[in-house]
């Protein structure tokens, strides 16, 4: 029986369960449907370079999001960005349960490239999720999402950070980017 109450009184109820519509996976949970940090076509420059505003992805989730490269492989598959693991390096495929996946190109013109990126809470502490995210930015060496597990050739990975007291954000600065090149964001909630 289960207590009713204070009084340690025992009581009768009823318990209903029903198939309900599971939360999609987040359709940018694999590298290839990464979600563009951009306006207009898959290859269209980000248009935040040259001045332009910063292009802000509002409302995104990791619901149900896995470490899979793709639908068809075997967990913990895809890219172990090095910074991920604060406590005890190396990273590896336990530093990551739900990743989601962005990209952007940056500009054909030959120049000096970098990127800030945030990642944080709908609203600040103590309102907002605990999300204690995680980041890691990619090249992609022939502007594909293809990937090599461990750490193939296609993709260098230009710089990662995670914080495990940094509950609500974090940020990163990247610098270095080429021209006319595929960058992929890996972000990930602890």
């Amino acid at each position: 029986m289960v207590d009713g109450g204070s009084t340690n009184q025992e009581g009768n109820f009823n318990v209903r369960v029903r198939q309900i519509t599971p939360d999609p996976r987040p359709f940018n949970n694999y590298i290839c449907n990464a979600k563009k940090l951009t306006t207009g076509s898959d290859n269209a420059v980000a248009t935040f370079w040259g001045g332009g505003p910063a292009f802000t992805s509002a409302k995104d989730t990791n619901i149900c999001a896995d470490t899979r490269l793709t639908s068809s492989s075997a967990a913990g598959t895809e890219p172990i960005p090095s910074g991920w693991d604060v406590v005890s390096p190396p990273s590896d495929a336990n530093d990551m349960t739900n990743t989601v996946w962005y990209s952007f190109l940056t500009p054909a013109a030959v120049a000096d490239y970098a990127v800030h990126i945030d990642v944080n809470s709908d609203f600040p502490w103590p309102f907002g999720d605990l999300v204690n995210p995680k980041i890691a930015v990619w090249e992609s060496q022939d502007g594909s999402c293809n990937y090599t597990h461990p750490n193939g050739t296609n993709m260098v990975e230009m710089a990662s950070e995670y914080d495990p007291l940094a509950f609500w954000a974090e940020s990163i600065d990247v610098y270095c980017l080429k021209p006319n090149t595929r960058y992929f964001v890996q972000v990930e909630e602890q």
